[in-house]
């Protein structure tokens, strides 16, 4: 391997194995390089960037698809399973994470609630799904209402619409990520909704699903082109679940590109 009694730098995320095989077979010197290696990671080159576009084509279609399974009756842990299906036909390796559709109760702090309710009338459905294709994730989010929303969460809706909107306004080469987590949060607050918006803006997305930096408050690691994110501002309604939007963010030289090619107009089913 050409390694032994090197110095090797590791991230936190590698296994006990791997360790112990480069201090006693070969005598490296193993030390935690975390930061440095988060840092490479960081910033995407063209051909990881070519496979994270085409991660989320794959992560597209099946939203598009699922649209058309979602009616009333229809069991939520059901169209979570199609989901998952619809990711290994469409030539992804497995999901990124859990997938998830959030419709109330639970735990709304970790986007978790029961799977075995059925689908109703009125029902509001936040899905969380990713792909991991190549190497490569996704991680995607919108909101389904299973008829005609009311006036108050359509307005909601709009909202978080906008919040993403105005935090996408700061993700441009030099800002950070806590002036995109502050204008988007501000958007909600001052519509009185702010202590429902319960979780970060987003986070870095590449080979790990949570990649750093964040979009947090006092993030202000610079932003650099080919950095990618995941934007995904919420708002939690108790016994009902979470109005939001997702999408993967590009860094671009002038600004940044929404990577997804769905739309936000109001899902409808």
């Amino acid at each position: 391997m050409g390694l032994c009694g090197k110095a090797v730098g590791v991230s936190q995320d590698v296994n006990a194995a791997l360790v112990l095989l480069l201090q006693e077979e070969i005598k490296a010197e193993v030390s935690d390089h975390n930061d440095i290696i988060f840092d490479l990671r960081a910033i995407k080159d063209e051909q990881e960037i070519s496979l994270i576009r085409r991660a989320v084509e794959i992560t597209d279609q099946i939203f598009k698809d699922i649209l058309n399974l979602v009616r009333p009756g229809v069991i939520v842990r059901d169209i979570e399973w199609e989901i998952d299906r619809l990711m290994e036909e469409y030539g992804a390796s497995t999901s990124s994470f859990s997938t998830s559709i959030y419709t109330g109760g639970g735990r709304p702090e970790v986007y978790f609630g029961p799977s075995d309710v059925e689908i109703k009338q009125g029902s509001i459905l936040g899905l969380d799904y990713g792909v991991m294709y190549r190497g490569y994730c996704t991680d995607f989010g919108r909101t389904i209402f299973v008829g005609e929303p009311s006036t108050e969460d359509k307005k909601i809706y709009e909202l978080v619409v906008e919040a993403q909107s105005r935090g996408l306004a700061e993700m441009y080469p030099g800002s950070c990520g806590e002036r995109a987590d502050a204008a988007a949060r501000k958007v909600l607050a001052d519509e009185g909704y702010g202590d429902r918006f319960i979780h970060k803006l987003g986070h870095g997305i590449g080979m790990d699903v949570h990649e750093c930096p964040f979009l947090a408050p006092g993030e202000t690691t610079p932003f650099k082109p080919g950095m990618i994110f995941t934007v995904e501002p919420s708002v939690y309604i108790p016994e009902k679940g979470f109005i939001r939007v997702e999408d993967e963010v590009l860094i671009t030289s002038t600004g940044c590109e929404i990577m997804s090619s769905i739309s936000h107009d109001l899902a409808i089913v």
